[in-house]
């Protein structure tokens, strides 16, 4: 999951920002970090967040934050206040990923390029236990798909649909780059329902065209590294 460490990392210097308006204290008081840990029941690994006073000899607020009374009324806001701010058109229209009015500050600045707003908010959801409102990313394709489209127009490439997945489709090397969301793996061997099916529709799309090995022409990408990094899919599609 190429955003996995971008989406723990944004939700914890949000989880910092509310739980620190909550206690009505400055967030740098606050320290946050992200411990490896191997994700259960598979090869890889995920991460840990954790939360700490600033100061050895704190006031204890790391301890309060994780008291279950307080630490729901955090998963409230985080949702409610949070949810309402970020998404609100004034913001939403002028910042792409992050921005010192949502998650960017002077002390995290070495992972602004790492924080993104609505990773923060999927990962709140989830947190939360409720459902993950993909719309925030998959309304984004049109916007996010134009430089590749535009890049590889004289190849004829095109945007087309393989179930409930879209996906650049590039006719001269006859491959297809399915888009998900950037918290869906992009493992073969852990995609969801939505994920399979769309492959499997590729690769018998692609079959039908005559090409060998159709398996190998279909990749799927997140729509985080098609965000950050739309070279990446232009390469591969083009290779």
């Amino acid at each position: 999951m190429p955003a996995g460490l971008a989406a723990l990392t944004s939700f914890a210097y949000y989880l910092r920002v509310i739980a620190a308006h909550e206690l009505d204290i400055d967030p740098q008081e606050l320290r946050i970090g992200i411990q490896p840990i191997a994700a259960p029941g598979t090869n890889t690994y995920t991460g840990r967040i954790f939360v700490a006073d600033s100061l050895e000899n704190g006031a204890g607020y790391a301890p309060y934050i994780g008291t279950k009374d307080l630490f729901n009324k955090v998963l409230e806001r985080l949702l409610g206040y949070g949810a309402e701010r970020f998404t609100m058109e004034q913001h939403a229209s002028i910042c792409d990923t992050s921005c010192p009015d949502c998650l960017r500050s002077y002390d995290n600045r070495q992972v602004h390029a790492l924080l993104d707003w609505r990773l923060a908010l999927d990962i709140s959801e989830l947190a939360a236990g409720q459902s993950l409102d993909t719309s925030r990313w998959f309304e984004r394709i049109n916007i996010l798909t134009s430089p590749v489209l535009e890049t590889l127009k004289d190849d004829g490439a095109t945007l087309d649909t393989f179930g409930e997945i879209q996906a650049i489709v590039l006719p001269t090397t006859k491959k297809v780059a399915l888009l998900g969301h950037p918290l869906w793996t992009v493992h073969p061997d852990y995609y969801n329902s939505a994920q399979a099916a769309a492959v499997f529709e590729a690769i018998d799309k692609i079959s039908r065209l005559g090409a060998s090995n159709p398996s190998d022409l279909v990749s799927m990408w997140d729509l985080w590294t098609l965000a950050r990094h739309p070279h990446r899919t232009i390469e591969w599609l083009n290779k």
